[in-house]
């Protein structure tokens, strides 16, 4: 009969031991801080995410989630367009009373064009003159999608595609946000673009 052989397991030594815990616990720390910072701020980590943040805060009428994915909180703590003081929260609950009771799902991204500095300045100027805010943004799509409605017509639960829709998305401090502030986007005619 054949001896087994026995493998010799190699003895981890105090410092290596101390070392792959420090290791460990700072790999989790930074994970931890990471899936903190994406999930629990404002803004969402992608494009679509954005989008999909602000159609769900649509479909629930939830105007503080609506405010945490359209305007950083530097935004929001400034808002007074025009030097006056405006209850952000009342302009939200004012677009959910106009809303028509639709609800929203099944986001699909047709189309991303990244615009240019020219237009990210253009933007930044926009609030700069409606809010006196310099809000430092970084970058700004236009994403073109369509979305799932679903509402009540005549007794009758009517489900469609919309056509094709063209939004603005802008990052900030590495996080996105939808484009949905009035003002800015009828003073900048991007209703047109």
């Amino acid at each position: 009969m054949a001896k087994k052989r026995r493998r010799r397991r190699r003895k981890i030594s105090r410092r290596e031991k101390i070392f792959n815990i420090v290791s460990y616990s700072l790999m989790a720390a930074v994970a931890l801080g990471f899936l903190a910072w994406a999930f629990l701020t404002r803004g969402s980590i992608t494009i679509k995410g954005s989008i999909e943040d602000y159609f769900k805060a649509v479909n629930n009428e939830d105007v503080k989630y609506y405010i945490e994915c359209c305007y950083p909180k530097k935004w929001e703590k400034n808002y007074t367009p025009d030097s006056n003081q405006v209850n952000l929260n009342a302009v939200v609950e004012d677009v959910f009373k106009y809303q028509s009771g639709a609800t929203y799902s099944s986001i699909e991204i047709k189309n991303t064009e990244k615009l240019e500095k020219v237009f990210v300045d253009r933007i930044k100027r926009g609030i700069k003159d409606i809010y006196g805010l310099d809000l430092n943004i970084s970058q700004v799509y236009r994403v073109r999608f369509t979305v799932k409605m679903r509402y009540e017509y005549q007794g009758d639960i009517i489900e469609k595609e919309t056509d094709v829709l063209i939004r603005y998305i802008y990052k900030y401090h590495e996080k996105w946000y939808y484009l949905a502030d009035s003002l800015v986007l009828v003073k900048l005619n991007l209703d047109e673009q």
